[in-house]
């Protein structure tokens, strides 16, 4: 009986698709297998729900961490270190790790003596896809989501909820394995230091507190390298790479991707309701393109890749679908390109996205069709002072006449400028941009 690795970094949808093996009978279903609180407070960990946060993740029958209960000795898992999650990112497949691998086995084992298929939901695996794969029998999912979406998630689960933990984790990563080949490029551009305290929890504070003025192009451009990187490492270990964006706007490839895991793993998720994109989020107002431009210059150079490696080929930034000819805008022929690399995502996403366009202005179009029939009644032009006079007297009765000056003096204007474009504008609250960053450039990005 072989075991199921879902590989993925944080926000990327994988809950999802972990919570769709957890719903089967045949499996037994591990999540996050290395995160730090399981060597620290594994008590907090059993009572945490998708509803204990504002995760966005679906409902779950049970809390994340109730597989880990028959593992439990003094409020930790047996066999767990706390190195697991960060400070060994980086494994070869030929790496020598005892430890990890007797933690690894000891899950496994435990599902197999139950008769069940074990399904590893990892976040914090995609520099040790290639030594899991070597290790262990296994079936590896790449879990992707498209970067700038995701890590839109990031930041707004720092600014609007308040969980910086997600946008520090990337700096643990690449300053807890700065001397490793693939984190070296970045570490000659922004000198994340290296940070090593008595457990993770404290090294993710102290990194919190070093990062909390970094601003939102410093973050992106780390974060897209880590994107990037990882997998350019991780991708030829996979046996699946799952494109969360197309599974949830892609009947078809749902199709494809079901009868692709059960084929090699004889277990069938049913994924018709994947929709990544019921999270929708406003990315800050930064030059993406810019950025990702320099940062596969600069692994380009720094790693030693040709601009045509299928990673940095796939996730070059697309000019303006208005300022490219149609030749450009098609894809090239599939035998020219690996199997298990997306050609061009940006592309696919465009395409994507011009089809929901579409069927957007049809509905909007026809909304405004009814609307213009309704306003034109004449029972709509007698009721009008009525209407007004009722709104008048139930803003009064709620807010009282002072809240009501106030309110009225505060959203007028706001309401101006959004109908004419003149007045005051006001940030949304997904465009927080943060205080000037401490990370001086060891030199500017090319």
């Amino acid at each position: 009986m072989g075991t199921i690795f879902l590989h993925s970094s944080f926000r990327s949808g994988s809950t999802y698709v972990w919570s769709k093996f957890r719903e089967l009978p045949s499996t037994t279903a591990y999540y996050e297998p290395f995160h730090e609180s399981l060597g620290l407070d594994i008590q907090r960990l059993l009572s945490l729900t998708g509803d204990s946060w504002n995760s966005h993740h679906p409902a779950l029958n049970a809390p994340y961490f109730s597989e880990y209960r028959p593992f439990i000795e003094d409020n930790r898992v047996r066999n767990f270190a706390s190195d697991f999650s960060y400070r060994r990112f980086f494994l070869g497949a030929d790496a020598v790790q005892p430890g990890l691998q007797n933690y690894v086995g000891m899950l496994i084992d435990h599902a197999a003596s139950l008769g069940k298929t074990p399904v590893f939901g990892f976040s914090r695996s995609l520099g040790r896809i290639g030594w899991l794969k070597a290790h262990f029998n296994s079936f590896n999912v790449l879990v992707l989501r498209r970067p700038r979406k995701q890590w839109a998630s990031i930041v707004q689960q720092a600014t609007t909820y308040g969980h910086p933990y997600f946008y520090t984790t990337n700096f643990v990563i690449c300053g807890q394995n700065r001397n490793h080949p693939l984190v070296r490029p970045l570490i000659d551009v922004y000198d994340i230091p290296l940070i090593e305290t008595a457990d993770a929890s404290r090294d993710i504070a102290s990194y919190e507190r070093v990062l909390s003025g970094v601003t939102n192009e410093v973050g992106y451009f780390i974060f897209f390298y880590h994107y990037l990187t990882t997998l350019i490492e991780s991708g030829p270990a996979a046996d699946l790479i799952l494109d969360m964006d197309r599974l949830s706007a892609d009947t078809g490839y749902r199709s494809e991707v079901t009868a692709r895991i059960q084929d090699c793993t004889g277990e069938t998720i049913d994924v018709s309701d994947a929709d990544i994109n019921r999270y929708r989020v406003r990315p800050p107002d930064i030059d993406y393109p810019s950025i990702e431009r320099k940062v596969i210059a600069v692994i380009t150079e720094g790693l030693g890749l040709s601009p045509d490696h299928p990673v940095l080929k796939a996730f070059q930034p697309a000019a303006g679908a208005a300022l490219r000819s149609p030749a450009a805008r098609s894809a090239p022929a599939a035998a020219t390109r690996p199997a298990t690399w997306p050609a061009t995502w940006y592309d696919q996403q465009l395409a994507v996205l011009q089809t929901r366009l579409a069927q957007r202005d049809g509905e909007i179009a026809g909304l405004t069709t009814q609307l213009d029939q309704i306003r034109a009644s004449t029972s709509w032009r007698i009721t009008e002072p009525l209407r007004y006079a009722t709104d008048f007297v139930r803003r009064v009765t709620a807010s009282g006449s002072g809240a009501l000056q106030s309110r009225w003096g505060s959203e007028f204007p706001r309401a101006l400028s959004k109908t004419t474009g003149f007045g005051p504008t006001t940030a949304h609250p997904d465009d927080h941009a943060y205080a000037a960053s401490p990370l001086h450039p060891r030199k500017c990005p090319p």
